[in-house]
């Protein structure tokens, strides 16, 4: 069984990977930002760690709708 996010289509591509980030980061704050180019986004902002940093990644990697994702969130540890 493999672990996959599963979004309604109805929704735009801004809200399915802003509801996938607040799935898996679920204390996201307005640090992480996201933009898009055709069917790769690219997340940048800042994360307290390089496990947040990777679960982002993998969290939208498992989404269909995107074809590649570019990390560029910096990790900045308190």
């Amino acid at each position: 069984m493999t672990n996959s996010i599963r979004i309604d289509n109805r929704h735009s591509l801004h809200e399915m990977v802003s509801v996938a980030l607040k799935r898996v980061l679920p204390g996201l704050s307005g640090e992480v930002r996201w933009t898009f180019k055709k069917d790769r986004v690219c997340l940048s902002g800042v994360v307290s760690s390089y496990y947040e940093k990777q679960i982002a990644q993998e969290a939208l990697l498992k989404m269909p709708e995107l074809g590649d994702v570019t990390n560029d969130l910096k990790v900045f540890r308190n």
